[in-house]
């Protein structure tokens, strides 16, 4: 007599390694944030302002913080296992049963899309006709003609926002062109969220956290102050969101997902999209193939094949082709010399007598040291990136290491002091997180001053920009009000709950530690494009809103990644026939 095995009805919602359903106060996984916590911030406190705070001074908010990490992570990932394993007491607390994604589209979609729109819309208004930031500037010089194409910013976001500075052109004044962009920015942004949630509801997340999540992409501030920001970091997220999507799928699917031709050409667009529109995500998109070509193992060859055909044309096809067409100029990146000669430029600001003859001598065709030591900023590198000779060999940058390393080796806690300086608010819950709310300040006349370089003379910048001087300039009257009531919104969410260390370190480091604690690997593997993200704000030149606008918007995705089970064995019962 056949025996067939199949699911037992009353076990289809259980699984062999679910965890017990009581809160574990003991979980391993909030405890190890929380020392992390607690380490990290009395350290770097007491490094910081060592001269005027004790150790135990440093220690008391540190343990405090600690204590709410733990606490809150105890909670969570108490939730995280209830509604996994279809335990909890209530049914908005538990996970639901899995549907496909085009019901969840077809049936939330539209509401999810409209009640975003219509949450973001006052503070749009209040933005409107939106933000840019100062590298917009500078892209609208070389796209607008006045400057020549160069490399330091992508080009791919140059052109795109060329293209709606030719609209606002077309329509009589520059600044609709900026309008234009930023509406359809939100309507994708929107989208995107909207997607995201109608996902996780695919997935059977439960209800609350639904409306969480919701709620988190309406009203969070850090995030509803990005939509109207015209800026390299908001392209990017355009992409970088359903990108995620996509891979988390390839992931939780073990790569199945792939085996449909339209993922595989949208996987292989947004990445090529994510990479051409800003530098960074190049290394990270790098480092995530790896737990995506392992988390995928019914399709690792077809995913290396994505990857690869991805690089090739963004790096392969694109870079070189923009670049031949626009005759840009290759742009030196400064950045990472900066970054690994912040500790020489503080102990020549602090202490030149710390750095030998020898050394000066080793470091001098490689960059300015006095310069570097005058213009020193503990909260920035780029006026150390500045002070680099582009002319010096591969040969004078190897010696200067070699300084680099001796004047570390005799100066540890200095070099420690700088990186912790530079990068502590991402880790530090300090203050809360603030967007401009007006374009005005890249028209000061220190501003101004820096974007008469960008023009030939007799044409002047006050020429160039009249459209925004006109619309967005500094004389505007609604300018101040609209300070002031910015400045009343940042007073109102400065504190450590609304600060980059909550939602860029401690919980994303807290999702992982659940994911390793209970070896869910392929969860952890579509974790990681997000903390390869939020790792990368660390090798930022200075801690800036916009840097953590991707990660941002990835966040919603993250947290639900929490409550989705993972497939595997169940418990199975035996029938005859």
């Amino acid at each position: 007599m056949a025996v067939k095995w199949q699911v037992a009805p009353e076990l289809a919602m259980m699984r062999t390694d679910d965890p017990p359903s009581r809160i574990r106060w003991l979980d391993p996984a909030p405890i190890v944030v929380a020392v992390v916590a607690a380490v990290v911030m009395c350290g770097s406190r007491f490094l910081v302002d060592g001269e005027r705070v004790t150790l135990v001074a440093a220690a008391m908010p540190a343990l405090v913080f600690a204590v709410l990490c733990y606490l809150i992570g105890v909670l969570l990932c108490s939730w995280f296992d209830a509604a996994s394993g279809g335990r909890a007491v209530a049914s908005w607390l538990r996970s639901r049963p899995r549907s496909s994604l085009r019901d969840a589209v077809r049936g939330r979609f539209v509401a999810y899309w409209l009640v975003l729109l219509v949450c973001w819309t006052p503070w749009f208004a209040f933005c409107w006709p939106g933000v840019m930031r100062d590298d917009t500037i500078v892209q609208f010089m070389q796209s607008s003609g006045y400057h020549r194409y160069f490399t330091q910013h992508p080009l791919f976001d140059t052109l795109v926002f060329g293209v709606f500075w030719r609209i606002g052109g077309a329509m009589g004044n520059q600044v609709w062109g900026m309008a234009v962009y930023t509406v359809v920015q939100a309507l994708l942004m929107a989208a995107n969220l909207a997607l995201v949630l109608c996902y996780l509801r695919s997935r059977g997340v439960p209800r609350l956290a639904l409306a969480f999540g919701l709620a988190y992409c309406a009203g969070f501030y850090a995030l509803v102050q990005s939509v109207p920001t015209m800026s390299k970091d908001s392209l990017t997220t355009l992409f970088v969101v359903p990108l995620a999507l996509i891979a988390t799928e390839v992931c939780l699917s073990r790569g199945a997902v792939l085996r449909r031709w339209p993922v595989c050409v949208a996987l292989v667009a947004l990445v090529v999209l994510t990479m051409v529109s800003k530098r960074t995500m190049l290394p990270v998109l790098v480092c995530f193939a790896v737990p995506l070509v392992l988390a995928a193992s019914k399709a690792r060859v077809r995913t290396v094949c994505c990857l690869l055909v991805a690089v090739i044309l963004a790096e392969g096809v694109w870079t070189p082709a923009v670049n031949h067409v626009t005759r840009a100029n290759h742009s030196i990146d400064r950045d990472v010399f900066g970054l690994i000669m912040l500790p020489v430029a503080r102990i020549e600001s602090q202490d030149p007598g710390g750095i030998t003859a020898q050394e000066r001598e080793e470091l001098g065709p490689v960059m300015d040291l006095d310069l570097a030591g005058d213009d020193y900023n503990p909260t920035r590198s780029d006026e150390t990136s500045w002070t680099m000779n582009i002319h010096a060999t591969a040969s004078q940058k190897l010696t200067a290491l070699g300084a680099w390393a001796r004047i570390g080796s005799r100066h540890p806690q200095t070099f420690i002091e700088a990186y912790v300086t530079l990068t502590q608010d991402w880790y530090y819950p300090s203050h809360g997180i603030g967007f401009p709310s007006s374009s005005a300040y890249v028209f000061s006349d220190r501003y101004m001053r820096q974007w008469d370089t960008f023009v030939i003379p007799p044409v002047t910048a006050r020429f160039v920009l009249k459209d925004f001087l006109d619309t967005l300039g500094p004389e505007r009257p609604e300018v101040a009000w609209r300070e002031r009531v910015n400045h009343t919104v940042k007073r109102s969410v400065e504190n450590p709950a609304s600060s980059y260390a909550v939602y860029l370190t401690y919980l994303p480091l807290l999702i992982a530690a659940y994911f390793i604690s209970r070896r869910r690997w392929r969860n952890l593997a579509a974790w990681s494009l997000f903390g390869l993200t939020a790792l990368s704000l660390y090798a930022s030149p200075i801690v800036l809103c916009w840097f953590a606008t991707p990660a941002f918007h990835m966040l919603p995705g993250m947290v639900g990644l929490g409550f989705i089970r993972r497939d595997g064995p169940y418990l199975l019962g035996p029938r005859r026939r």
